[in-house]
């Protein structure tokens, strides 16, 4: 959904409905026109960095004004100063987020407020960024926005036309108030307008999907105005320059422009002589590289004498890259110190040992061993106390005796750290990103002030991370669930020992004390060891200040390794399950271990591998689901006690939860696949009743009654509204039998002539392919028997295709609105047909025993076209997944696929045998025409499946699968395209339904509706996801029973109760089985199997970016856990598995527009809305959820918590809530 409007339009105009609802998101998030913003300026407070200006002359109308910045917020206890003037103690204006995370503009003359606003929402979301115009009009108003939506207010006093002392010849600053105070955020795109009071649209707009986008301000700036891009980084002063055209430029204060070879990038030095070889005494003149630098030349390291120098600045790096040197031996430097002061400074290269070197005013030379070709040397300002820095007069590459040319062999460059342009940006960049690092704009990865442990302090925008007590203290902020993937990590102090662990994580596994400590953390310690479930084991050298490492994560071939300084040092682990998502995570032992993590928004020290990416929005996975209003989306609406049509909704909803807000009413739950009116109770066991509370379910909305429970003439109301696909389209295989004469038979149900439940409006298709049909033509009438019992065709909506019997041959019917009953039958024959219910309500008949098409494709005998195996292949296409072909060590698997066109529009899979233990890798080749070269290739664990996008061969059909055992043989289980199981013709698959249901699925939005009629004997329904649902709901229609809760976390042996705050129990409900990938199991239970009863089931499995389900412990502090979801959350319900008589919750992000989230409702009551103590409020953020307070309801220490969420969109798009 949009941030709060209820339809997609200009902010302005949904002002009105305020609070509404709906929206959607766009990729790609570069501005409106194609407008991008490339860099972002970062704010340390440890480094007083801040930018100040005194304009000339203040302007006419002090009142008038009007700010726009994007900032990314690193921290939550601190005042973020973003534009100050401060005059004494009794006057000052100020525009900052304050240290409670809320909004704060306050005019503060002669000792007290003439204009303060403070805002109801507070802003604590590190990982993506927020867009704030704050404007202010005079004497009538001042009004601010926050991603396009209008800014609330706690306070709000003024603005009673006191002249600000904004626009005055004060000094402005913008991070950091007075001569202290400063801040630690990142700032983009700042534009300051003299003298008018403008909105957000001047400056932003909505995409036509919904997601704020900025867009180039093309108005005037007024005298005082000017426009901060950041992106001019020829100079430290150049930060500060002025794009308005005002030359209103800003002084710039501790903060660096320094970049590694960028063409546009300028190095931090004073001068530069030049860097030589030994052999001829030829030299290359560095000065090329700047026209400051000075082009005197000199004497090789040996005897030089230079006055000239590079001046490394105190506390900064310098370092030179060389490649192609063959022979070399060493690199040699002739150094002292800068000034006043001596210099300790550290040496650290490709192939070099690190050392320590003193500096003093006596010029030195120092030589250091290294034979590598290709490398780099690295000096780095170490000294404690007063630095002035030190000279570099001379480097010389002993051993190399061929010609140097720069740049091809030698180029000189500043360490990407030092520099605070980065390319973290609200807007996913255009560029290539080639490995170099600090080339691709889009929103980075940073550490994650919300999830990291206790003790650990994060500071330079949120990329150093000071160790403090044995806990993972550093999170990503991005976590990945695919591809691959390169950071790097300086240690900056300390290391040694096992003080530091770099490495990544599953987020699931948080809690432990370190990362190595659980089965999903892979880690590279200072020991040089490698760690993973608690176990440390020998794996390479040891590394220690000053070193960097690099992390290669490739979950396409499901490995991990670390590099130290550029030089790998093989791959750590393998086999690493791309079933999860991972997070870059570090464990510093102690407050003396630090290090500095650099994701790509400044360029690597070294290059990363081939095809690994920097770790930002711009380059994740696109998700399946752009826009989750387009799936679910959240109403409220004001009863009037006639009639309500709440309208809207992006999709035409399948299932409505409908709630009293102000009043203690019951829940209301609606579907189509039952039909409008039809109401269960989540906070009662009683049966279905049948009342105007929802009375119809139209194309954009719901319409709502007269009853009072969903329409009390003036009390307010909530309906969650959630999508289960476009229509109820079906396609039947049909068969004919002998039973008592020729019947049809459908899916391979034992039942012939079964009667249809179809739904108006979708399209059913009745394929009579099989050979058993000749001769059988399916036609539909009126009248039973059709033209055999005086009835005649029916027509309307039917095409017929090829002759029965051949493949191809299917009768297609659409069935109308108002169709009536229908009834199919044999053109030729008498007897063979049933009927054919034609319903408003959705949903088609899933038959007990069906083989569902979307699941399973058994067009042919797949196991004849497979060779090379050396055990029956056949066990490989039964559907089970537990058998397999085997082929021995060397030999080839081949699957022809050349008479089937396969083109795997979504992915293809190739699955191995589950228990299979070996160690080999196995490299899998796609064909997709005769030639003897593959159009994609990939090796990766013996103990992984192949599972690849079809993106990677372009599309095109496949023509055949190789697969190949490279050190013992492979195995295979199973092949799946688009979600089809390859099940060979004569094979009866597992996992079929063995009762009758009705049932309406989307597989896009992981959500079915179905309702089935029990039997009194433990089954099977199918849910029709075609994957496993990892939460569901099971209720009687026809009885007083209770609501029974599967989730995934507790399990098929444990249930939980959605009328009840009983914690989870055991339970014989679902059988004690796991629901598979087309069927969920029931036990014999009154609850959910009586003989003859009714039943509704709701079923769910997560989406990427989209839907979550799972589960978290809680740790009983207002620091609670923090909960990766990868989208930005628009509904959250949570229950505590543990302990009883704690309720279920729901929050959602359209009653709670702002942070916190503190407006609860509970399904197991009928409690009208309640905000409750601080001990319930939690933060929905843009990529999970926060937990704030220690209610029992949410986080008792200890406890464990289920919960499902749902998105507003995807993280990869999201604005900062």
């Amino acid at each position: 959904m949009k941030e709060c409007n209820t339809v997609k339009q200009s902010p302005l105009a949904g002002l009105a409905a305020y609070g509404g609802g709906s929206g959607s998101v766009i990729f790609g998030r570069k501005g409106v026109g194609g407008f991008q913003i490339k860099r972002s300026l970062r704010f340390n407070t440890a480094d007083s960095a801040y930018l100040n200006r005194t304009p000339s002359s203040a302007s006419s109308d002090r009142t008038i004004w009007t700010l726009s910045f994007w900032i990314k917020i690193c921290e939550f206890s601190l005042n973020k100063q973003v534009f100050t003037v401060y005059s004494d103690g009794s006057n000052d204006s100020v525009i900052r987020i304050n240290g409670n995370n809320y909004l704060e503009i306050y005019n503060y003359r002669s000792g007290s407020y003439q204009t303060q606003y403070i805002s109801n929402g507070q802003f604590r979301d590190p990982s993506a960024w927020y867009h704030f115009v704050v404007s202010a009009n005079g004497s009538t108003s001042l009004n601010a926005w926050v991603n396009g939506e209008a800014v609330t207010w706690s306070t709000s006093s003024g603005p009673n036309g006191v002249a600000w002392l904004f626009n005055n010849t004060g000094n402005h600053q913008i991070g950091r108030y007075n001569t202290g105070a400063n801040s630690n955020f990142y700032l983009a795109e700042v534009n300051w307008i003299d003298g008018q009071a403008l909105a957000a649209t001047d400056f932003g707009e909505y995409s036509d999907d919904g997601i704020w986008d900025p867009k180039k301000y093309t108005g005037s700036f007024g005298t005082n105005g000017f426009h901060l891009k950041f992106d001019d980084v020829s100079s430290d002063a150049a930060l500060g320059t002025d794009s308005s055209g005002n030359s209103n430029t800003w002084t710039v204060n501790n903060l660096s422009s320094a970049q590694s070879n960028n063409t546009d990038g300028i190095d931090n030095v004073s001068n530069i002589t030049q860097v030589q070889n030994n052999g001829n005494n030829q030299t290359v003149n560095l000065a090329n590289l700047r026209t400051m630098m000075n082009t005197s030349t000199f004497q090789d390291a040996d005897a030089d004498n230079s006055t000239y120098g590079v001046r490394v600045s105190g506390g900064k790096k310098f370092a030179v890259k060389w490649s192609n040197l063959t022979g070399l031996t060493s690199v040699s430097v002739r150094w002292q110190r800068a000034s006043t002061y001596d210099a300790s400074v550290r040496t650290t290269g490709t192939g070099i040992t690190t050392a320590t070197t003193s500096l003093t005013s006596s010029r030195r030379q120092d030589t250091f061993s290294t034979s590598s070709t290709t490398g780099q040397i690295v000096f780095e300002d170490i000294t404690s106390g007063n630095t002035n820095g030190f000279f570099i007069r001379a480097i010389e590459f002993k051993g190399y005796t061929g010609n140097i040319v720069y740049p091809t062999n030698v180029e000189n460059f500043i360490l990407g750290s030092d520099t605070d342009s980065l390319f973290d940006s609200p807007t996913d960049g255009t560029q290539s990103d080639t490995g170099a690092g600090g080339e691709v704009s889009g929103n980075y990865s940073t550490m994650n002030p919300v999830l990291h442990q206790r003790l650990a302090t994060l500071s330079n925008g949120n990329l150093d991370v000071t160790g403090g007590s044995l806990t993972d203290n550093g999170w990503g902020t991005i976590a990945v669930p695919s591809g691959k993937w390169y950071a790097e990590v300086t240690v900056t102090a300390g290391g040694g020992s096992t003080d530091v662990m770099v490495g990544v994580k599953d987020i699931d596994q948080q809690g432990a004390t370190d990362f190595g400590a659980v089965s999903r953390g892979y880690g590279y310690s200072s020991s040089g060891q490698k760690v993973n479930s608690d176990s440390l084991s020998s794996y390479a050298a040891s590394y220690t200040n000053g070193d960097v490492i690099g992390i290669a994560l490739d979950l396409d071939a499901g490995t991990i390794t670390f590099y130290k300084n550029g030089s790998s040092q093989g791959a750590a682990f393998s086999g690493i399950s791309s079933s999860y998502s991972y997070h870059f995570c570090c464990f510093c032992r102690t407050t003396s271990d630090k290090v500095s993590w650099n994701f790509g928004q400044r360029s690597f020290a070294y290059t990363a591998p081939s095809n690994h990416l920097a770790v930002c929005t711009t380059n994740l996975p696109t998700p399946t689901i752009a826009d989750g209003s387009d799936y679910f989306d959240t109403k409220l609406y004001t009863g009037n006690g006639s009639s309500v049509t709440v309208s809207n909704l992006d999709f035409s909803p399948d299932f409505v939860w409908l709630k009293g807000r102000s009043d203690p009413d019951r829940h209301g739950l609606y579907d189509t696949v039952r039909g409008a009116t039809k109401r269960l109770q989540s906070s009662e066991t009683t049966a279905e009743d049948t009342q105007n509370g929802l009375t119809a379910f139209n194309s954009d909305g719901f319409a709502i009654g007269n009853y009072g429970e969903t329409n009390g003439n003036g009390r307010t109301y909530v309906g969650w509204a959630w999508n289960a696909g476009a229509n109820s389209n079906r396609t039947y295989t049909v068969k004919v039998v002998s039973d008592s004469g020729n019947k049809y038979r459908f899916d391979g149900h034992g039942t012939s002539a079964v009667t249809l439940d179809l739904a108006e409006g979708s399209t059913y298709v009745f394929d009579q392919s099989d050979s058993s049909n000749g001769g059988h033509p399916l036609r539909f009438s009126t009248t039973a028997n059709g033209t055999h019992g005086g009835g005649s065709e029916y027509t309307t909506g039917v095409t017929v295709t090829g002759t029965p019997g051949q493949a191809g041959a299917k009768t297609t019917i659409v069935i109308a609105a108002g169709a009536p009953t229908l009834f199919y039958y044999c053109t030729q024959h008498s007897g063979m047909g049933g009927q054919i219910n034609t319903n408003s309500t959705a949903g088609a008949t899933v038959l007990s025993g069906s083989l569902n098409s979307s699941s399973y494709d058994q067009t042919t005998t797949w196991s004849s076209l497979m060779s090379g195996h050396s055990q029956n292949a056949a066990s490989a296409f039964d559907g089970n997944g537990t058998t397999y072909a085997e082929a021995n060590s060397g030999a080839t698997i081949e699957i022809d696929l050349s008479t089937y066109s396969i083109t795997a529009t979504s992915r293809l899979q190739v699955m191995n045998d589950p228990a299979f233990t070996g160690s080999t890798d196995v490299q899998y080749k796609i064909y997709t025409t005769s030639s003897s070269t593959p159009a994609f290739s990939k090796i990766i664990s013996g103990t992984q499946s192949f599972d690849e996008a079809s993106s990677n061969w372009s599309s095109a059909a496949i023509t055949k699968i190789t697969v190949r055992g490279l050190n013992e043989g492979a195995r295979i289980s199973k092949v799946i395209y688009d979600g089809k199981t390859l099940v060979n013709t004569s094979t009866t698959p597992p996992n079929l339904p063995s009762i009758n249901s009705v049932m309406k699925a989307s597989t896009e939005a992981g959500f079915s509706v179905f309702t089935y009629t029990g039997t009194g004997t433990a089954g099977t329904v199918g849910h029709g996801l075609n994957t496993a649902p990892e939460f569901y709901i099971l209720k009687s229609r026809s009885d007083g029973e209770q609501w029974a809760v599967y989730h995934k976390s507790i399990t098929a042996l444990k249930k939980l109760v959605l009328n009840s705050s009983a914690a989870k129990a055991d339970t014989n409900h679902f059988n004690d089985t796991e629901p598979t990938n087309s069927v969920l199991s029931i036990g014999s239970t009154g609850t959910v199997n009586v003989d003859g009863s009714t039943y509704l089931g709701y079923a769910f499995t997560s989406v990427e970016g989209f839907s979550a389900f799972g589960s978290y412990t809680g740790n009983g502090s207002s620091d609670g856990p923090f909960v990766f979801t990868g989208f930005r959350v628009a509904w959250l319900m949570i229950k505590n598995t543990s302990t009883s008589n704690e309720a279920w919750t729901i929050y959602d992000s359209t009653r709670d527009v702002d942070n916190t989230a503190k407006q609860r409702l509970l399904p197991n009551a009928q409690d009208a809305e309640s905000v409750g103590s601080s001990a319930r409020f939690k933060d929905l953020l843009s990529n999970g959820f926060k937990i704030r307070g220690t209610s029992g309801e949410q986080n008792t220490s200890g406890d464990v918590y289920i919960y499902a969420a749902f998105a507003e969109y995807p993280f990869k798009t999201a604005r900062a809530r």
